[in-house]
């Protein structure tokens, strides 16, 4: 239950305002769609799965975690920090942690799913992910990665910070 859900909350919660009639339009549209699956909700939005997908999957740490979150990253109508940290810890998200050091790791990732990774550090003025198969080659045209590039800001040492945060699909 919990994935579909979540995907159409995040649908409803983003695009639910720009129907005339809102989210109950909406549904309506999904539910009596011409088409069917991720089809219909591009025909129903206007967006393309890939962007929804990946917002999608970034509002699902992100959300109620980071300061000023976009908009469009935002589950607006949950509060997910506060469902994930209800649930026992094997189940609550919680990404890999790395350094800007170099690191490698094979990870399986099934059609549908997603690995979370944090990568975190000071003074790194670039940073580049190399993405293969185990074979080697370049993954198909399919799979997607996305960074949600995260940097805090102090405004007095202690006290308050400002966030920006920049979302990039690299196709």
């Amino acid at each position: 239950y919990g994935v579909p859900w979540s995907l159409l909350r995040f649908i409803s919660d983003q695009y639910g305002s720009k129907f005339a009639g809102g989210e109950q339009e909406l549904h309506r549209t999904l539910i009596g769609g011409l088409t069917r699956g991720f089809a219909n909700i591009e025909r129903a939005t206007g967006e393309s799965m890939r962007v929804i997908l990946a917002r999608w999957a970034a509002s699902l740490y992100a959300d109620d975690r980071v300061p000023n979150l976009d908009a469009t990253l935002r589950l607006t109508s949950w509060n997910l920090n506060d469902i994930w940290s209800a649930l026992v810890e094997s189940a609550q998200l919680t990404p890999k942690s790395r350094s800007f050091n170099a690191f490698g790791e094979t990870v399986a990732v099934r059609g549908g799913s997603t690995a979370y990774y944090r990568v975190s550090g000071t003074n790194r003025p670039a940073s580049a992910f190399r993405v293969r198969t185990t074979t080697g080659s370049v993954p198909s045209s399919q799979f997607q990665i996305w960074v949600l590039r995260y940097v805090r800001r102090w405004r007095t040492p202690g006290l308050k910070s400002t966030s920006t945060q920049t979302m990039v699909d690299i196709p």
